[in-house]
């Protein structure tokens, strides 16, 4: 498990990047959720793009997600980064996201 402090002015409450995170853990909705004492529902509407369920996640739950992928989180931060670039973002900015 990764050591580094919590500091939630590192919250990001993209969607894009909530389900970076939730694909990086290699668990499924309903393995994280139980992990972290949520509902899968609350998890679901995280990342969801449908109007009447955006809920912006809580930086206690994105941390707590980070930890879960058990990279340190800044690796797991530029490797999103990286991946958004490939996507074809011309230029990345991590608080651009937020």
């Amino acid at each position: 498990m990764n050591t580094e402090r919590p500091d939630a002015k590192e919250h990001n409450p993209n969607r894009g990047y909530v389900r970076f995170l939730i694909s990086e853990t290699g668990m499924t909705h309903t393995e994280i959720a139980a992990k972290l004492d949520i509902s899968v529902r609350s998890l679901v509407a995280y990342t969801s793009n449908r109007t009447a369920s955006k809920r912006a996640i809580p930086y206690v739950i994105q941390y707590a997600i980070e930890q879960l992928i058990g990279s340190p989180v800044w690796m797991v931060r530029e490797s999103f980064a990286r991946a958004a670039l490939k996507q074809g973002a011309k230029k990345f900015s991590w608080s651009g996201l937020k």
